[in-house]
């Protein structure tokens, strides 16, 4: 079994060139030697408002980083905000659906 290593700002870099070079997730995946379920993981975590860039992916990053309790756990009011976060972001989303239809 491969042992799981996260990714570095390096690394984020050349993702970031790989994408505006056009290349689909899966040809990134194969150009960095990671599976493609990380790249996908990647942009979905690290998406601001204008889309994945890797310097603010870094940045997240190295925020839940510091959130985190002996780098495993999470602390409750963490967790907290990221459910909170995530229903916001639904409810936004949703909103704007509904006024779109009207």
């Amino acid at each position: 079994m491969n042992q799981y290593k996260q990714l570095t700002s390096g690394q984020r870099y050349q993702i970031y060139g790989l994408k505006q070079a056009g290349l689909n997730q899966t040809r990134i995946a194969e150009k960095m030697g990671v599976d493609k379920s990380t790249i996908s993981r990647e942009f979905k975590r690290n998406k601001g408002q204008r889309g994945w860039r890797p310097k603010q992916a870094q940045s997240l990053r190295d925020e839940r980083r510091q959130v985190c309790i002996n780098g495993k756990q999470f602390s409750s009011g963490y967790t907290k905000y990221c459910v909170l976060d995530r229903r916001m972001r639904y409810y936004r989303r949703w909103r704007c659906a509904i006024s779109s239809q009207h």
